[in-house]
């Protein structure tokens, strides 16, 4: 993907799909509407944005978008990184089951932290409410979100 600026032009990692990717159910870190994966995320800081690479599996096709929130571990905002994958091309509604998406997200943040809580989940984009997300156990997520201290 081509990011530009006054002052350059970038070329930055958008992510991947991955098509008739092997389900992979058994290692999943989260579940949203029992029908798309949370595989993996990580996350790095680097310079004044959160490098957040998310890796999805597609068990069944549906609605929805994606939400990526960057906090310190005080609850303060620090960064929003809303919308599509694949740099903001491939909008849930595309994905197939069994595909493998990997999506690679620049969020800018508002300032530095010692401490970074970095909160995932899918939503309606028309009625802003939350799929159900679920722990792998099978539990409900509280607040049908995901997260993960970055220190």
């Amino acid at each position: 993907m081509t990011r530009y600026s006054d002052e350059q032009v970038d070329i930055v990692e958008a992510g991947k799909v991955e098509s008739n990717a092997p389900i992979t159910f058994a290692s999943h870190i989260a579940s949203f509407d029992e029908k798309i994966l949370l595989v993996s995320a990580q996350a790095n800081v680097v310079k004044n944005e959160m490098q957040l690479t998310l890796s999805w599996q597609v068990m069944n096709p549906t609605q929805g978008e994606v939400f990526r929130h960057v906090l310190d571990c005080e609850g303060n905002v620090l960064g929003l990184g809303d919308g599509p994958a694949l740099g903001g091309v491939y909008p849930v509604w595309l994905w197939r089951a069994n595909d493998r998406i990997t999506d690679v997200r620049f969020i800018p943040l508002e300032k530095s932290s010692a401490c970074y809580r970095i909160e995932i989940g899918l939503y309606n984009p028309e009625n802003g409410e939350r799929l159900k997300a679920f722990a792998v156990q099978g539990t409900r997520l509280e607040n049908d979100v995901w997260g993960f201290e970055k220190k």
